[in-house]
């Protein structure tokens, strides 16, 4: 399915821009499912098989938040955008990892989405991670499998940015999400 996104989008932005994907699993701790940051016309998902009995997501959290403090203060470059899938019934300390991760200039940027797994998902540990009142987690069961939910969030964010008079094909199958702002934006924060 992404290979069919990258071809319908190419035409509406500049050739310049360049859009990575990265990917944390957590159970029993927190490591890189895809550690290298992978060009979107190259990202394959990878299933991932459960193990553990925990859902560290406050690790996953201030995993990302370490790498988001290495990411240049450059205003060229776009908000990342994270996306949680989960029950949201974090194991470990998630406010703890929230925290971590909102004490970065880009982890308070980032355009934050959640896909609810299962039919007992606390939405209320989704809705702090997203952290905006509009948006509301995704409802996972609306989705045959996680690279589906993967490649609705990832239309959004890219088209999201594209006004209507460059990208007029209809975008009704999308996520409805509130638009999200540029750096331009958003109060100056000092760096």
């Amino acid at each position: 399915m992404i290979p069919l996104l990258i071809e319908k989008t190419y035409f509406c932005f500049n050739p310049e821009i360049q859009v990575f994907v990265r990917a944390v699993k957590f159970s029993d701790g927190a490591q890189w499912h895809i550690a290298q940051p992978t060009p979107l016309e190259d990202f394959k998902w990878v299933d991932l098989t459960p193990n553990g009995t925990s859902r560290d997501m406050g690790k996953a959290l201030s995993l990302i938040a370490e790498q988001l403090k290495i990411l240049p203060t450059t205003r060229e470059l776009w908000s990342p955008s994270l996306v949680l899938i989960s029950d949201g019934q974090p194991t470990d300390d998630f406010e703890a990892g929230l925290r971590n991760l909102m004490e970065q200039p880009w982890g308070r940027r980032s355009v934050r989405v959640a896909v609810a797994l299962g039919e007992d998902t606390d939405c209320e540990v989704l809705q702090k991670f997203i952290g905006h009142p509009e948006l509301k987690p995704l409802n996972g069961n609306e989705f045959e499998t996680i690279a589906e939910a993967i490649e609705k969030v990832i239309q959004w964010y890219l088209f999201s940015r594209v006004p209507d008079f460059v990208f007029p094909t209809p975008r009704n199958n999308l996520p409805t999400l509130p638009p999200i702002n540029n750096l331009d934006d958003i109060e100056e924060e000092p760096w």
